[in-house]
């Protein structure tokens, strides 16, 4: 799996896109990045035995510390 960061490098180095891609690209890898900081967190939770709370939590979790 490709991380946000390497997803947003690969389509700005390995294309040449224009003006309206480049903010496509953007817009995608930072929906990429917040799923990957939630599926971190809800992976954190599950590892701590609390399955039932790591979806709400994980989402709690990123809309308090990058929204």
């Amino acid at each position: 799996m490709m991380t946000a960061v390497e997803y947003l490098f690969d389509k700005l180095v390995n294309t040449e896109p224009t003006r309206m891609e480049c903010f496509q690209y953007l817009k995608e890898a930072k929906e990429m990045e917040k799923n990957q900081i939630i599926t971190a967190h809800e992976s954190s939770a599950i590892e701590l035995g609390k399955p039932y709370i790591a979806l709400d939590c994980a989402v709690e979790y990123y809309k308090e510390n990058y929204e």
